[in-house]
């Protein structure tokens, strides 16, 4: 499972109680979680503190002895992710600090120190992963707009809902997709159809145990359509990258990118663009991407356009990531035969 979502999260309670820490984790972020116990020690230095989790073989999770940690017996899952809080020792704190949490990290937890005559501390640990669902303008049908609303990496799996500005539920179109990776997380995705009309603005929302995540998204008259798209791919491009606002957005000078309403988008929203030549040399390494998704599409045949759609989105979730790379190390190469050519077309 990647690393988790925010900072920290923490459960204080006083010994031989139940109790659970409900932890949310996300796939792009880490996070620390902390299990403390509260009890009637002034002074933990000099003790031995064991932190269990009795369902696991070896059980042990953190082992304090001798004044220093022991973690010869400790399990292999936990290597490197625990530790206690050393100058909280002395005030008699022995709480544990779990580190890049899992999903399999949920559990019974167990204190215990020997030389103390209590019961064991027991906390529940539960795990979900969240995600915030990111709304698309997936295409345009007459005078209404198919919204697609996805939440990826979650768990346990989500309720997926529609409103419009009234807060009003809309119903969705079609059943609620649902999809779950080797990790145990849910990915599901969900469709409603909206009139296109001036200043609608939908809202689509994950729920969870605890947590309800929203997105909202506007629609505008159908000439709007592909400044919006865009919009939309730029604004989740940005913040999947977590660029801030020090990026440069790059186009290819095609006309539906140089059109009066796209310019006035990406002036009204700030967004920088890369000058280029109308006829300058095609460098970006998008174009050799582009060229890849359309041999893997073409070889396997699609016969009408349904097909390419599902084809083409199946053979780019297979591009891997190394392949990109290699695109943008090999950058410098193309850019050294431009200049060489003198502009001229080159071998890329």
């Amino acid at each position: 499972m990647p690393p988790c979502s925010s900072p920290h999260a923490s459960l204080q309670q006083s010994s031989c109680l139940l109790a659970a820490v409900l932890m949310h984790v996300h796939p792009d972020e880490q996070r620390a979680c902390s299990l403390i116990v509260h009890g009637s020690l002034n002074n933990a230095v000099h003790q031995s503190v064991e932190w269990q989790r009795p369902d696991l073989k070896p059980k042990e999770v953190h082992l304090y002895r001798d004044e220093k940690d022991d973690l010869v017996l400790q399990n292999p899952v936990f290597r490197g992710r625990t530790s206690l809080f050393k100058e909280e020792l002395e005030n008699g704190n022995t709480s544990l600090k779990l580190t890049r949490v899992k999903l399999s990290d949920a559990g019974n937890y167990t204190c215990y120190i020997p030389l103390l005559d209590h019961q064991k501390t027991i906390i529940q640990l539960l795990v979900g992963a969240v995600s915030r669902p990111v709304i698309i303008i997936e295409r345009m049908e007459g005078d209404e707009v198919v919204l697609r609303c996805e939440a990826e990496g979650c768990y346990p799996e989500p309720v997926m809902e529609w409103c419009d500005a009234q807060g009003r539920v809309l119903p969705a179109a079609g059943p609620t997709e649902t999809s779950r990776d080797r990790k145990g997380c849910y990915t599901v995705t969900s469709h409603v159809i909206v009139p296109n009309s001036d200043n609608n603005t939908f809202t689509c929302r994950a729920a969870q145990q605890g947590r309800s995540h929203c997105s909202r998204t506007g629609i505008k008259k159908p000439d709007y359509s592909l400044q919006l798209h865009m919009g939309t791919r730029i604004v989740l491009l940005r913040r999947n990258l977590k660029l801030g606002c020090k990026w440069v957005f790059q186009m290819d000078n095609d006309p539906k990118q140089t059109s009066k309403v796209v310019a006035k988008w990406l002036k009204d929203n700030k967004v920088k663009v890369l000058e280029l030549a109308s006829q300058s040399p095609d460098l970006n390494s998008i174009e050799h991407l582009w060229a890849e998704l359309k041999k893997r599409a073409r070889a396997r045949r699609p016969t009408n356009l349904t097909q390419l759609h599902q084809l083409c989105q199946e053979e780019w979730a297979k591009i891997h990531p190394t392949f990109c790379g290699k695109l943008v190390e090999g950058y410098p190469i193309r850019l050294t035969q431009v200049k060489q050519f003198k502009g001229n077309a080159t071998k890329y």
